[in-house]
């Protein structure tokens, strides 16, 4: 079958882990060569609304396409071919408000009349669709993502020098990547910290990774009071961030609403501990390799924190676990869902 994927997250803006599914799955499939792969991409400037309702569905005939596929919630609406729809998460349903959230929820709406399938990155966000799996008859796939391997658990030389210039080291932190949105909770993150360093760990901080939310931005006063207690990195590359994972007392990943986390698998596979609420996406991604708030509330959150940092887990289940999310599964499960639409 010969299908057209929508790469305009590798040119366009996108949320860098979205790039990274994107590029490595798209590698996996060419790879694996059991689907032709045929990659889209708009023109320089070009609107993406442009593209995706009009270029998109137009290209299809001419480049001889039995499919579109998009890794995003906007796809082409209308086309002579079947069109697939990646749904990442549902978070209105967690009491998570984002902006642009009112775009987010009319392509799942539109998603439920006009895609020939529907793909979630875990059951957590297939059970928010409230459509029928695909082993069921259904539309809704599964396709779990996996990690990238530049996060691994092997020391590198260069992890000490930069923690030391960061004031890291001896000291242990506790890692929120691209922590600053809202829907991550620094707030609850930074109180819980705190809450701990009065608790007998007066050495721990709060490493945030990724730019500002407007939201911590106008509270930039209520941050500064609190600066001992966190440090802010905004620029990270991905070198920088395995270092980070490596080297973390834990990494927290207590988002009310998440469609995958992939920074669930890239501490695991890093030996670092995991802190997670428990029935959430975070929590089906890590399975039995990480420490589970039971509650949303804050007293839960510092209970796993405190008890991650009196006893760590053994990397080594976390290891194997994260190992075991692969890209040639993601492909896999691609190409299975092609096969049923042919």
């Amino acid at each position: 079958m010969r299908i057209g994927f929508d790469c305009s997250p590798l040119v366009v803006p996108h949320s860098p882990g979205i790039a990274r599914v994107l590029a490595a799955s798209l590698a996996e499939l060419e790879a694996r060569g059991n689907l032709e792969v045929v990659r889209l991409t708009p023109e320089p400037g070009e609107s993406l609304r442009t593209w995706r309702q009009w270029r998109l569905p137009r290209s299809v005939r001419p480049l001889g396409l039995h499919g579109l596929h998009t890794f995003q919630a906007a796809f082409p609406l209308r086309g002579d071919c079947p069109r697939v729809q990646t749904v990442h998460e549902l978070s209105w349903r967690h009491g998570v408000q984002e902006s642009g959230a009112w775009r987010r929820r009319a392509w799942v709406a539109y998603g439920k009349r006009h895609a020939a399938a529907i793909v979630t990155a875990t059951q957590f966000t297939a059970r928010d669709l409230d459509l029928p799996l695909a082993d069921a008859g259904g539309r809704v796939h599964v396709v779990p993502w996996a990690n990238s391997p530049c996060f691994g658990a092997k020391p590198e030389t260069a992890d000490l020098p930069y923690l030391e210039r960061l004031g890291l080291e001896p000291l242990r932190y506790v890692l929120s990547p691209g922590g600053w949105r809202a829907k991550k909770r620094p707030d609850d993150l930074l109180r819980a910290v705190e809450a701990l360093r009065i608790q007998g760990f007066p050495e721990v901080r709060l490493v945030i990774t990724g730019p500002r939310s407007p939201r911590t931005t106008a509270r930039d006063r209520w941050w500064t009071q609190r600066a001992p207690a966190w440090i802010a990195l905004e620029s990270v590359s991905d070198a920088e961030l395995a270092g980070l994972y490596r080297n973390a007392a834990a990494t927290a990943l207590v988002a009310r609403s998440e469609g995958f986390a992939l920074p669930v698998l890239e501490a695991l596979a890093s030996g670092c501990p995991v802190v997670v609420p428990a029935q959430t996406a975070q929590a089906e991604v890590a399975g039995a390799h990480a420490t589970v708030a039971t509650t949303l509330e804050l007293d839960s959150l510092v209970e796993a924190l405190s008890a991650t940092l009196v006893d760590p887990p053994d990397p080594a289940g976390g290891i194997d676990h994260a190992a075991g999310f692969t890209w040639s599964r993601t492909a896999q499960a691609i190409e299975t869902l092609w096969e049923g639409l042919r």
